[in-house]
C-alpha cells in the first residue's frame, strides 16, 4: 500500500513538473524598413554643372567662370571615371579642365546652364592634333555626325562636305580634325539620315575660325 501511495506521489509530481510555467521564446526584434536617402536638395536659385571625366587622366584644376569673365581655378581632383558636381547660376559659363601641370585637357566657352536641367560637361580627352589642322569637332550627341558644312560666312550658298558614311562617321563622344583656312564661316552638320529637322540646333552662324577652334556638338 505504500509502495503504491509512493508512485502515486512520483506521477503528481511528474505531472506538475510537466504542467508548470511554460518557458517564455525570446520576441523578435521588429524589421524596421530601411531608411530612404534623402535626394540631393541644390542650393535655391542655383543650377550644377555636372563633370564627368572621361579624358583617360586626372583632372586636377577646374576654372569655372560666367563667360566673359577670368577667374582662377580651383583645385578639384577628379580621376578618370568620376564626377563632380558644381553649383552655379543660371547664365552663360566658360569652364576648363586641367592637370595637375595646368594643361589644358578640355574646355568649352559659352555654355549655357538652364535652371530646369543643368549641364552636363563630359570632358574628353585632349589628343594631339594633326600637323596643320586648326578645328576639332567633338560630337557629344546621341547620334553619328554624318556630313558637315562649313561656308564661308559671306557665301550666298551652303555647300555640305566633306560627307561621311556611317563608317567614317563621327561617333557619340568622338572628334575629328579638320584644316580650314582661317576666317568667319556658317557651319551646319547633320546626322547620318541628312535631315535637317533632325537636328535644327546643329547650325552656328559667324563662327570665327582661327590658329585653333572647337566646336562641340550636342
Amino acid at each position: 500500500m505504500k509502495r503504491t501511495l509512493f508512485m502515486i506521489l512520483i506521477l503528481v509530481l511528474g505531472l506538475s513538473a510537466c504542467g508548470g510555467t511554460a518557458t517564455s521564446v525570446p520576441t523578435a526584434a521588429p524589421t524596421l524598413p530601411p531608411t530612404a536617402v534623402p535626394p540631393v536638395v541644390h542650393t535655391v536659385g542655383y543650377t550644377t554643372i555636372t563633370m564627368i571625366n572621361q579624358s583617360g587622366e586626372t583632372i586636377f584644376y577646374v576654372r569655372i567662370s560666367p563667360t566673359g569673365e577670368d577667374w582662377a581655378p580651383t583645385v578639384y581632383e577628379t580621376a578618370n571615371g568620376e564626377s563632380h558636381i558644381f553649383e552655379v547660376e543660371p547664365g552663360d559659363w566658360d569652364v576648363r579642365a586641367m592637370n595637375d601641370d595646368g594643361d589644358r585637357i578640355d574646355e568649352i566657352n559659352g555654355i549655357t546652364v538652364t535652371a530646369a536641367s543643368g549641364y552636363e560637361w563630359i570632358v574628353m580627352p585632349a589628343p594631339q592634333a594633326p600637323s596643320g589642322s586648326n578645328l576639332r569637332i567633338i560630337n557629344n550627341s546621341r547620334d553619328a555626325i554624318c556630313y558637315v558644312s562649313i561656308t564661308p560666312a559671306t557665301a550666298a550658298d551652303r555647300l555640305f562636305g566633306p560627307v561621311w558614311g556611317p563608317s567614317e562617321a563621327i561617333q557619340r563622344y568622338d572628334s575629328r580634325f579638320l584644316t580650314v583656312p582661317p576666317g568667319q564661316y556658317d557651319v551646319q552638320m547633320m546626322d547620318c539620315t541628312a535631315r535637317v529637322d533632325r537636328h535644327p540646333d546643329w547650325v552656328w552662324w559667324s563662327v570665327d575660325i582661327e590658329d585653333w577652334s572647337i566646336i562641340r556638338v550636342q
